[in-house]
């Protein structure tokens, strides 16, 4: 479905697969219906699924660190829960994209209850948003985006065998995000990332 761009019947078929029903499974499934609906193109939508995604892998993590510090050995059961390196990664991807977009299209969806006789049912209807209220999902963006940036610099300290240096993605979205805000420091911190971007492609990716 997904290949095919039938967004709503991928998630159908999602909402009533077995993954739902796995606790250990949350994670994967709230990040899997928050790519459905970022597919679909209701970007506050699938921005909900994300944060719900974040907020319980940011939960798990900090149970397990208080587990570590308890036992002085990390659970695996916990473990498994907040993901790797790349999943949490991809995650903040997301978000920043999902409210940037919003910032660009100027809409987001919401909950609308209607009641006809005595039945009342939810559905979702789209909300044009000012220009300032829009700029606040560029200013989530960036906001993600420096989470990002701290998630990398976390795992580089953290002392785990990985194969990470540096992301090009993110001082190139970053670098977007700050020039589409638009100040001066932004425009520094923007062409700031543009350069580190550059020596990326040369000293980590070997780009000749």
């Amino acid at each position: 479905f997904v290949s095919q761009k039938k967004f709503s019947k991928a998630i159908k078929t999602l909402s009533k697969g077995d993954i739902k029903k796995d606790k250990h499974s949350k994670v994967l499934y709230f990040m899997e219906m928050g790519r459905l609906y970022y597919g679909k193109g209701d970007y506050s939508y699938a921005a909900d699924w994300f944060n719900k995604a974040k907020k319980l892998i940011d939960d798990y993590y900090t149970k397990s660190i208080g587990q570590k510090v308890a036992s002085k050995a990390m659970n695996e059961n916990l473990e498994n829960y907040y993901g790797e390196v790349f999943e949490v990664s991809i995650l903040h991807y997301y978000l920043a994209k999902s409210y940037y977009n919003i910032y660009l299209t100027g809409k987001i969806s919401e909950v609308k209850l209607t009641t006809v006789k005595g039945k009342t049912t939810k559905k979702r209807v789209i909300k044009i948003l000012g220009k300032n209220k829009s700029k606040q999902y560029l200013y989530s963006a960036r906001a993600e985006i420096l989470a990002w940036d701290s998630f990398y610099k976390d795992v580089q300290r953290s002392g785990n065998k990985t194969i990470f240096k540096s992301d090009l993605l993110v001082k190139l979205f970053g670098a977007t995000l700050h020039e589409a805000i638009g100040s001066r420091s932004d425009l520094n911190t923007a062409l700031q990332l543009y350069q580190d971007a550059k020596k990326v492609l040369y000293t980590v990716s070997n780009i000749l």
